[in-house]
């Protein structure tokens, strides 16, 4: 056994790929917000981001362009952020839309209008997860 395996064995319980998993994880994150962009919810999605700029760059150049994995992650980050935004936005529209059925539910063209609203901004949210 080697240093870093019996440290995070005898630390933290796991093993030393868990460590490396979560290191790669915390170097992805650090490298998404010293970008000021919004940092994966999770250290699933921080491995899976890192996991995909790595596959990209090998595919351009044998992955030995560290600038290039660093404007893939850019990239990806932004339109990460994007997306987080898009769902809020949609959330707020089925929040106010159910507010104008509340403030007058016998009006059928209010009442039509905002549950076209709120139909549509869950289906946008559910082909987003997609």
């Amino acid at each position: 056994m080697d240093q870093f395996e019996g440290y995070c064995r005898e630390r933290f319980g796991f093993s030393d790929s868990r460590g490396r998993q979560l290191i790669a994880a915390a170097k992805t994150v650090t490298a998404v917000t010293e970008l000021g962009l919004p940092a994966p919810k999770t250290e699933r999605e921080a491995r899976e981001l890192a996991r995909q700029l790595r596959a990209q760059a090998d595919d351009l150049d044998g992955g030995r362009d560290e600038q290039l994995v660093e404007e893939r992650l850019e990239l990806i980050a932004r339109a990460s952020g994007l997306i987080r935004q898009a769902e809020a936005e949609m959330r707020k529209a089925i929040r106010e839309a159910q507010l104008a059925i509340d403030a007058d539910p016998a009006d059928p063209d209010v009442v039509a209008e905002a549950e076209w609203i709120i139909e549509r901004a869950y289906a946008l949210i559910d082909e987003e997860e997609r």
